[in-house]
């Protein structure tokens, strides 16, 4: 009976010649996946790198920090530019109208608001306004409601300290 079982392990068991030509078989494979594994990554740095702004070392440390902070740049962008965007959407356009009864220009009044938006920094999302020898109209829209109120109170500002008259009528905000 250990003559048949001894037998049979034989043939169960390979050689062991076998086992040195299979043995080299899977580390070649292991070294072939290696190397495809390595060309992919050097690929991925390479497109990575050439996303990156000129100048980024092309060593796999530089790639990786640049890459981070441009990311996080970009995160942040993305955060503001979605605030702007809701800003815009928002039911809340803010606007201010000006109206002077009876100017001595209405090219000079609008000049006058121009050089206070000036002063204060400020950009409007639109201008529009009307002359006439009677009357100057103009509607200013801001993006927020707490800018529209600092060139409201601005321009009453401006407006009185110039004219010293009752030229300047009123300035009222307009919700929409």
């Amino acid at each position: 009976m250990n003559k048949k079982m001894i037998g049979f392990l034989k043939k169960s068991w390979p050689a062991t010649v076998e086992t040195k030509d299979g043995e080299k078989e899977r580390c070649f494979r292991h070294m072939m996946n290696e190397r495809i594994r390595r060309e992919k990554q050097k690929r991925s740095y390479s497109a990575l790198h050439s996303m990156l702004p000129l100048g980024t070392k092309n060593d796999k440390n530089s790639i990786v920090q640049t890459a981070t902070k441009r990311v996080q740049e970009l995160e942040w962008l993305k955060k503001d530019l979605e605030r702007r965007n809701y800003e815009l959407k928002s039911n809340h356009t803010n606007k201010i109208g000006l109206e002077v009864e009876n100017p001595t220009s209405g090219i000079d009044s609008m000049l006058e608001a121009l050089k206070c938006l000036k002063k204060l920094d400020s950009n409007p999302t639109i201008i529009q306004s009307n002359f006439t020898p009677q009357q100057f109209l103009a509607v200013l829209a801001f993006p927020t409601q707490s800018e529209a109120a600092k060139v409201e109170k601005a321009l009453t500002r401006n407006w009185e300290e110039t004219s010293g008259t009752a030229e300047w009528t009123h300035t009222f905000l307009i919700h929409k």
